[in-house]
Order: structure tokens, then sequence, then C-alpha cells
């Protein structure tokens, strides 16, 4: 028999590997299996440093896995401990090795500190692992909140963690069971028939969109709307009686609007409610319509006649509006609203009478960010897809009407969009989508020997010294460099905030990022190895910025209000005005002369050069025919060209090259799959790296038992 202890107890934790249970001063802690297992890994191993790799082996034992998932499990692992990974008391990190545990360890059978001798102890540390399989009754009170707490068990799905967080008395939607219903490369949106019978989606091909029903108990899918040439359906609900399906679309010659199709297709009608913002919500008797709809700076959340095709303003503001739904008997609205912008913690959720008047908070709870929103049918709760974070995927939440109580159901690594309900609540239909990139690096004549060197996603830039900088998400944003051969990579930033775009200063000394650490996203700087981080601006947000041509001044704008542009010296002080209005993105030509940004939206999007002193327009020059620009716009080294990713009617994104003089434009890639989303030169101008990655769309059947 072995020896080894089977409790280990470290500051207020006991780790029980007989009951395999994580108990906080005697109380268990909801930890999910893949975290118990990695931090069992470090306890059995305290005090000397675990590779990575050894990790990913013992936990993820005969899977494929990526590191992101150790860092994923690692950050929930440390919030359950309460650890900080700046400041740590269990868990310290080794830069791009492994971790360490450090705290001291006892015996936890013999650790009087923790487990005293008495009765109550007694029963808190030798619960039968009977007791984590179903709900049991005990005489004390202590034993029954434990039983409560235990009773509620982890939900595993496909290796990946999706699991409850609140272990409260509300049981609803507990140990959901997560099915795939279908999985697309791009955006598609989901309903569930009230019934939990059907399943209706929008299915996009060669760019043309259609929607389809599939009958969830054959996995049988029938085309009930044909696609329309520039054409797009944007949102789709059921009817309460189940006869009808709702669905938002537009085109380029026409605003958004909602229309009608009976379930197994037929006549639609059209126009039922015109001039939305594609996302609307149908009263239980279909008289009703509300969505919401963006002008001049201000939301407005507006209800509809769906009879009369009158409406009338229900609540207007300058905040953003996402998601909106009817109560069970039509009376009431809830609605999410907030600042978009990162760093920001204020979409509440609220109510408002379908006839108007005050509006109330639903809960006193923030998010920085809610997607959806539905109303349960028992009129008791709402479901919402929040993120409380900029780096931190959507999850599934419910909010108890009665007290305002919030509840995490979900903690997975994809982000949940738009979710219905069935009417007996048994059945949640959830669109989600998660997205897969890395950085290549290639010969600019020679684009298809592209190498892939690493994960990364938000942003890339190149050192004079011929290394790259880039972010990555691998569970948490962060900034990366790494030498061109593919070699030498190590982590700049370590902060668990979000740290992404990062632009290297002409010189290679500095590297200016953007980072939500100080609680909104604002500049920050660093030198070129990662030391000395320092905060350049203090505003409410700041976006897009870019390093002069001499690398004296940083050029950004606010995010906040008129979105104002400003520079700012990279060594720190006070920033000055831009004077220009309306413009996403600037960049600035090699040697300072000129300034160029896009104008105009989608297929008539232009490029405008600007004289950098004047501000004087000298050029625009279009796109080709038939195609439209992302938001990068980057400078060829040499100042006679400006690169931009396009996209044609095919799936696939490529870089362009423009010369200033508007002679016709270059392909400069030729891939026929996937997108581009940041690129940059050498300083030579002889070689390129990009960030190409996809989007995956799925559609998900979460059934409780």
């Amino acid at each position: 028999m072995s020896l080894e202890p089977q409790q280990f107890a470290f500051g207020e934790f006991v780790l029980d590997t007989d009951e395999k249970v994580l108990l906080r001063n005697g109380e268990p802690v909801p930890i999910t299996p893949k975290a118990f297992q990695l931090l069992l890994k470090l306890v059995e191993n305290r005090g000397h440093l675990v590779e990575k790799s050894v990790l990913m082996d013992s936990v993820w034992a005969g899977s494929f896995v990526e590191e992101s998932n150790l860092t994923f499990t690692m950050r929930q692992l440390r919030k359950f401990l309460g650890d900080d990974k700046q400041h740590p008391r269990f868990i310290e990190t080794v830069p791009r090795r492994g971790y360490r545990f450090i705290a001291p360890i006892s015996n936890g059978e013999h650790g009087a500190s923790l487990l005293e001798t008495s009765p109550n102890s007694q029963a808190r540390t030798g619960i039968s692992a009977r007791f984590f399989t179903r709900p049991v009754f005990y005489s004390t009170a202590l034993l029954i909140a434990v039983a409560i707490v235990v009773a509620a068990g982890l939900v595993a799905f496909r290796d990946r963690a999706m699991f409850e967080t609140d272990r409260g008395g509300d049981a609803q939607f507990r140990d959901l069971r997560f099915d795939e219903v279908a999985r697309f490369d791009k955006f598609s949106s989901a309903s569930i028939s009230p019934d939990g019978k059907f399943a209706a989606y929008i299915n996009t091909v060669n760019g043309r969109q259609s929607l389809w029903l599939r009958q969830l108990g054959t996995g049988q899918s029938n085309q009930i709307v044909p696609a329309e040439d520039g054409v797009r359906i944007a949102l789709i609900e059921f009817a309460d009686d189940g006869e009808y399906i709702y669905f938002s679309r537009r085109s380029e010659s026409q605003p958004a609007h909602v229309d009608r199709v009976p379930v197994f297709g037929g006549v639609i009608d059209t126009n039922i409610v015109t001039g939305i913002d594609t996302e609307f919500s149908v009263s239980p008797d279909q008289s009703l319509l509300s969505f919401h709809r963006s002008r001049d700076g201000k939301t407005s959340l507006i209800c509809a006649n769906t009879n009369q095709n009158d409406s009338r303003t229900l609540y207007e503001t300058e905040q953003s509006i996402t998601g909106n739904t009817f109560s069970p008997d039509g009376r009431m609205i809830a609605f999410a609203a907030g600042d978009i912008g990162p760093g920001n913690r204020s979409f509440g959720v609220y109510t408002i009478s379908s006839e108007g008047g005050a509006v109330s908070e639903v809960t006193s709870e923030k998010w920085n960010y809610v997607r959806d929103v539905v109303w349960l049918t028992d009129g008791r709760g709402i479901l919402i897809t929040a993120q409380t974070s900029n780096n931190s995927p959507r999850q599934l939440w419910k909010i108890d009407m009665s007290d305002g109580r919030t509840r995490k159901i979900t903690d997975t690594q994809d982000n949940l969009s738009y979710i219905s309900v069935t009417k007996d609540l048994r059945h949640i239909l959830i669109s989600k989508n998660s997205l897969s990139s890395k950085l290549y690096l290639a010969p600019v004549d020679d684009t298809d020997s592209a190498k892939s060197v690493a994960t990364a996603y938000l942003g890339v830039s190149w050192c004079p010294d011929g290394d790259v900088v880039y972010s990555s998400s691998n569970g948490n944003d962060d900034i990366w460099r790494i030498s061109s051969d593919g070699s030498n990579q190590r982590q700049l930033t370590t902060n668990s905030s979000m740290d992404f775009s990062p632009n290297v200063s002409p010189d290679g000394r500095y590297i200016v990022f953007l980072s939500d650490r100080a609680g909104k996203l604002n500049l920050w700087r660093m030198n070129a190895d990662g030391t000395e981080q320092l905060q350049l601006t203090h505003g409410k947000g700041e976006e897009s910025p870019s390093i002069a041509y001499d690398g004296t001044q940083v050029i950004y704008r606010s995010v906040e209000g008129e979105k104002i542009w400003w520079r700012i010296p990279i060594t720190g002080g006070d920033p000055s005005q831009v004077p220009l209005d309306g413009i996403d993105k600037i960049a600035p030509s090699p040697n300072g002369s000129l300034l160029a940004h896009y104008t105009g939206k989608e297929l008539e999007k232009k490029i405008i050069l600007r004289s950098a002193q004047s501000m004087e327009v000298i050029r625009e020059i279009g796109l080709p025919s038939g195609y439209f620009a992302g938001h990068e716009l980057v400078w060829s080294p040499d100042g006679q060209s400006l690169n931009y990713v396009a996209l044609g009617k095919a799936s696939a994104s490529n870089i362009w090259r423009q010369p200033i003089d508007g002679s016709q434009p270059k392909q400069l890639t030729s891939f026929i799959s996937e997108g581009i989303f940041y690129f940059d030169f050498s300083p030579d101008g002889s070689k390129l790296a990009f960030i190409r990655g996809s989007w995956s769309f799925d559609i998900e059947l979460a059934t409780a038992p």
C-alpha cells in the first residue's frame, strides 16, 4: 500500500486525491476535472519546475491539444485558488517553460491547522465518492449545503470544459448535454422551434445565403427560403405557435427588414417591419415586433405593430443596445445596453413596458459585452450570452427575475452568440464561433512558400533586426517576439490583461501596444525586450495606434464620443489633436510626408492620400472592381506603394499592392481559403509577415436531463 499522503494541505486548501475534491476551509470548491488534474500534477512535483509538455501529456493523455488548452486551464485553476499570476501564493509561472508549485504542503490527514479532529471536520473530509453523483439528504445544515454543492456535477463536452461555475440552489440548466447540430465556415444564426423538433438556420454557399429547416430527430434538412443575389439573412426567430419563422434580411438597395415564412416553406410575407438594425423579437401573439435602430450617434429601442407597420420609440440612448426579447405575456421587453469599447464593463440588462415608460434594471451585474437576451417561458429568468472582459469568451448566463442574481452556466473557449429556448425549457439552441489563426513568414516574391511559425491573431510588426513581434491569444492575449526563421520565440508581456496591436518603432527601441490592464484600453510602451512597460495614455479608451516615421510620435484615435485622432510623444507627455474626422485608420508614410486612409464603405471604399503637413487631399484611388478592403493599410518600406487586404466573392482574402501614382494594383498573395487579418513587411521590403486563419461557426443543442 502506498505511503504517499492522499490529502495535501496548503494555505486554506486541502486537495483530497481519494475523493477527487478540492476543499477550501473544509468546503468543496467547484473545480473542473482538468484543473484538478493539473493542480494534482503540480502538487505532486511541488518545488520543482514542471515543463508544459509534461503537464499536457499528463492532463490530456492520449488527446491532441494545443498549448492554449493548458494556458486556459491554468487561468481557471488560478481563479479557483484566488491566486495572482504576478504575485503568486501557490503557482509560479516560469516563462516559456512551465509552472512550479511554490506553497508549503503538509499531509492533510495530520495537518491540525486545517483539519481539526472534530466530528464535523471528519464529515467534511471523509465524504464518500457516491455523494458526487446524486443528492443525499442529511440532518445537519452543513452536510445539506455540501450536498447541494456536489450534486451539480461537472459537464464534459468533447474534452472541453463547459460547466456551471455557481453552485447555488437554482438547479435549472445544470448538467446540460451538448450535441453538434451543424458547422459552417461562414456566419450562421439559428432558432429552435417551441416544441424542440426543428431548427431553422442560415446556410451560406458562394456568398449567397438561404434559410433551411432541420428536423432534429432525423437530421433531415430542407430549404425553405432560397438564396437571392446580394441579399443577406441576419437573424431568425420562430413564432410562439411554431407555425411561422420570422427572419431579418437586407440588400445593398434595401434597408434591413423582417419577413415571415410558413415553417415548412411557402409564400413569404415581406416587409413585416422595415428599417431595423437586424436584431428583433416577436411578441407571443405576433401582434408586436421589437427591434433597435442606430441613427446619428444614438440607439433607439422601438416597438412596431406587425399589422399596420406603425412604430413607437420606447427608449433612446447614446449607448449601444444589443438583443431584445418579449416577456411570456408580451407586456414587457428585456434588452441589453452599454458602451462598446475595450476595458468597459458597462453592459446591463433592463426591462421596459411594450407600451413605453420607465426603464428598470434587472440586475446590478455588469458585463463587458452582451450579445443576446432571451426571456424564459416560465417568466422567472432571462438567459444572456455575455463576456466579463475583453479577452474572455462570451458565455451563457442566467439572471433570476426575482432578485437579480446571476449565474454563469457555461465556461468554454468559444464565443457564444445567439440562443433560443424551447417552451418546456429543456433545450437551448446555441450559435457560437471560434477562430484558428497563425503567423506566417514568406518572401514577398514567393508567398506560396509561406511558413507557419506561431499561433497569432491581434497584430504583427517587423523589427529592424529581422525579428517579428506579434500578439497571440493562447488563453490570454499577450505580445511575443520571434526570429524570422521561426526560432527563439519569447513572451514579452505576462500580464493577465489583454495586450495586443504591437507597433515597433523605426529604430527598434520601443514597442507600442494596446492594453486594458489599467481598466480601459490605453496605449502602452515597452522596450524591445519587454522591459520598462509604461502607460502612455489615460483616456477612456484608445485604438488604431501607429508610429510616425521618425519614431518620436504615436498617432491614435479615441474610442468614445466623436472618436478624435491624437498624437502623443513616444516618450510620454500631453497629446495633441490631429485634424482628421470620420476616419478609421491612418497610415503615415515611411518618410513622413504623406498620410493614407480609407474612405467609404465596402465596395465603395477608396484610398485617400493626404499631405501630412497641410492635410490636403493629393489623390483618391479606388479598389479593384468587385473587391472590398479590410481595415489594414500598410506602406511598402520604399514609400512607393500601399498594401491592403481585399476580399472578393471567394471565401479567401489576399494582400494587394497599390502604387501611389494610381497605376494598376498587383495581387501579392493568391490564397483560395481562409482570411488574412494583419500583415507587415520587413524593413528591406523583401519579406512578409501575416496572420491568417479562419472562423468556424457552430450550432449546438444543449439538453437538460
